[in-house]
């Protein structure tokens, strides 16, 4: 799943400019708000903070669990 929304993250980033290279950038995962819900339907926030070209750009990702062991997300700044 991380590999997922971090390929989406990137392409969320080009579309406000920037050039993402895990090569020579990183980001830092938080937490926003834990996993709530029943197994299988929990829901969670996560706020991602790349660090490219000596800029932090933070990008928030929704989580949401679908009930077959993967989970959907949405990206918003």
């Amino acid at each position: 799943m991380i590999f997922d929304a971090s390929v989406a993250a990137s392409g969320k980033l080009a579309q406000m400019g920037y050039t993402y290279d895990p090569r020579r950038h990183h980001f830092q995962p938080y937490v926003v708000s834990n996993p709530r819900g029943t197994p299988g339907q929990r829901r969670w926030t996560e706020r991602w903070i790349f660090a490219i070209d000596g800029k932090d750009i933070p990008l928030t990702i929704d989580f949401s669990e679908d009930g077959l062991g993967a989970a959907n997300y949405t990206i918003r700044r």
